[in-house]
């Protein structure tokens, strides 16, 4: 079994796409954290596969602080900072995937 947190640091290259900020690589969860670009139960309930909410396809590395700002909706994570391998995987979701990401995630100047 993969640990989804040490392959989503790896993609995201250590560095909080959030702000930006470079994570330690043994940092816990209060540390840095995994964001799901699209909600877990959202996935679940559209029969989605397991594989998509487990895997790094549709989640990034961010801070803390990023996470819970975005979660809380202070300050969401624009969807110009995601990066492109998760617009590649949400474009092959469908319409549906690309308007939620949007909504979730709506441009910095939209």
């Amino acid at each position: 079994m993969t640990n989804l947190r040490a392959e989503v640091f790896e993609l995201d290259r250590g560095l909080c796409v959030g702000c930006g900020r470079r994570m330690a690589r043994g940092g816990d969860a209060w540390a840095w954290q995994v964001h799901h670009v699209l909600k877990v139960q959202t996935m679940k309930a559209r029969g989605m596969r397991p594989k998509w909410w487990r895997g790094p396809a549709l989640a990034v590395l961010t801070c803390r602080q990023c996470h819970m700002q975005h979660e809380a909706r202070a300050e969401v994570i624009p969807l110009e900072r995601l990066p492109e391998r998760i617009h590649y995987a949400v474009g092959l979701l469908g319409p549906w995937a690309v308007d939620l990401l949007a909504r979730y995630h709506p441009p910095a100047h939209g």
